[in-house]
C-alpha cells in the first residue's frame, strides 16, 4: 500500500500537486482539481527553500476553518454531510500566519467513510510576500478503518509525509493494539526508520465528545528512548473553546483548535511530522461526528469516547422519547 515514494493521485480525475524545485517565474508544476473537476490552485516551490516557513518557531497554533454547510446540514439532521477540512497554522507567539493546509478528497468516499476516508493534505506557505500556493509539504492518508482494534495495518491510523518535491520525509502511525493500551498513542517515524523519534501519548480512557467543549485535551510528546522524568519534550493540546461563540461553532462544525509545542532543536522535517501528528489526531479522535443528534423525538448527546487498544467506544446519553 505504501510502496511508492511519491504523493500519488487519489484517482485519475483528481491529480494532486507534487511540486518540483522551481524559480518564481517558472510555470506551475501541477494542477489540482476539487470535487466536480473545478480547477483549484497550482503549486510552485522557491529556490530559497520550502522549509523556511517552519524554521521560525517551535510553538504553533492550528485553527480549523468552520464549514457553514456542515452546520446547516446538522441543523437539518443530515450529519453525514462532510466538507473537506482546511486549517490555518500560526506562530503561537507572534500570530503570524505561516501555513494554509487544505484537504483534497473524493466527495463520495468522504460522505460514506469520514473520517476514515483517504485524503491528501497540501500545506502551502501563507507568509506575506511569498508567492501564492508555494508548497511546503504534503501528507497522504489511505482509507483505513482505524476505529477498531489496531492489530493489523488496515486498522492502524497512518499519515505519510512528503517534502515539496514529493520525496518521503517519514510518517505518523498508530502503534499496534498491545502497545497502544488504554491511552491513544501516535508514533512519528523518520524515513526508513524502524523506531520512532517521538511519540504522542493522549489521556487515559476518555477522549473527544462533549469533553472537547469543557477541557483541554493534551497529548504529551515524549522521547521513546528516555524513560525518566524528562521523557516529555513537548505537547499537542486540543484546546477547549474560550467563549460561548467558539463552543457553539465547534459543536456544530467540528472546527477544532490545537496548540503544538516542541523543542527548538527539532529539524524542519521533524517539525512537519509533528504538525502532521496533530492533523492525524484530529481525524482519528475529534472528527467522529456531531456532538448532538436528533433521532425522531429523541436527542442523543455524545458525551465522550472510551479508548481501548485502538477502538473508540462512544458514551452516549439519550433524552426524550418514551424514556
Amino acid at each position: 500500500m505504501f510502496g511508492d515514494n511519491k504523493v500519488r493521485p487519489l484517482d485519475d480525475e483528481m491529480p494532486v500537486a507534487v511540486a518540483a524545485v522551481a524559480h518564481e517565474s517558472a510555470p506551475p508544476v501541477a494542477e489540482m482539481t476539487a470535487d466536480g473537476g473545478l480547477p483549484v490552485a497550482q503549486g510552485t516551490v522557491l529556490d530559497a527553500g520550502p522549509w523556511a516557513t517552519l524554521a521560525h518557531t517551535n510553538r504553533y497554533r492550528i485553527i480549523q476553518h468552520p464549514q457553514k454547510l456542515e452546520a446547516l446540514a446538522q441543523m437539518c439532521c443530515a450529519g453525514c454531510f462532510e466538507m473537506q477540512n482546511q486549517y490555518s497554522v500560526f506562530d503561537a507567539e507572534t500570530q503570524v500566519h505561516l501555513l494554509e493546509v487544505k484537504e483534497k478528497s473524493e466527495m463520495c468516499e468522504r460522505m460514506c467513510c469520514s473520517p476514515q476516508h483517504s485524503l491528501v493534505l497540501l500545506a502551502f506557505d501563507a507568509r506575506e510576500g511569498v508567492p501564492e500556493n508555494t508548497l511546503v509539504f504534503s501528507a497522504r492518508k489511505d482509507l483505513r478503518f482505524f476505529n477498531c482494534f489496531s492489530c493489523v495495518d488496515f486498522c492502524r491510523g497512518r499519515l505519510d509525509v512528503f517534502n515539496a518535491q514529493g520525496e518521503p520525509v517519514g510518517h505518523v502511525q498508530e502503534p499496534t493494539c498491545m502497545a497502544a493500551g488504554c491511552s491513544p498513542k501516535l508514533e512519528m517515524m523518520d524515513r526508513d526508520a524502524s523506531e520512532p523519534f517521538m511519540r504522542a501519548e493522549g489521556p487515559t480512557w476518555c477522549i473527544g465528545g462533549c469533553m472537547e467543549l469543557c477541557t483541554d485535551i493534551t497529548f504529551r510528546l515524549v522521547n521513546p528512548e528516555d524513560k525518566g522524568d524528562h521523557a516529555q519534550v513537548g505537547q499537542i493540546v486540543k484546546e477547549a473553546p474560550k467563549d460561548f461563540c467558539q463552543m457553539l461553532q465547534e459543536a456544530s462544525t467540528q472546527a477544532d483548535r490545537f496548540l503544538v509545542e516542541f523543542p527548538a532543536s527539532e529539524t524542519e522535517e521533524h517539525r512537519a511530522l509533528i504538525l502532521a501528528n496533530a492533523f492525524l489526531a484530529d481525524y482519528m479522535f475529534f472528527e467522529s461526528g456531531n456532538l448532538v443528534r436528533r433521532k425522531g423525538t429523541q436527542t442523543e448527546i455524545h458525551c465522550a469516547n472510551c479508548y481501548c487498544f485502538g477502538c473508540l467506544f462512544p458514551v452516549v446519553t439519550t433524552l426524550g422519547g418514551n424514556n
